[in-house]
């Protein structure tokens, strides 16, 4: 098994088979907003679907979740919620 490796990643693939080689995986997860507010400011983000990618993930131990909310004036007044 390889060591660690840290991704920074906008869209979920399916990538735990090729996590699976690395015995520490980091996903830092840049999120603009939930539900309404997220597919709005990320034209192609399914937030139902991010949600089910993230248990998956979650779920799996040698993968540690952050998230890095990005800021911008669309969403500055609704940051608590992502925290």
């Amino acid at each position: 098994m390889v060591g660690h490796v840290h991704l920074t990643l906008n869209v979920y693939h399916d990538l735990v088979e090729l996590w699976s080689h690395f015995s520490d995986v980091e996903l830092m997860v840049s999120i603009d907003g939930q539900g309404d507010l997220g597919e709005y400011i990320r034209k192609d983000l399914h937030w139902d679907k991010l949600l089910f990618n993230l248990k998956e993930v979650k779920s799996i131990e040698h993968i540690q979740l952050k998230f890095a909310p990005t800021i911008s004036v669309m969403n500055v007044f609704h940051i608590p919620e992502l925290i």
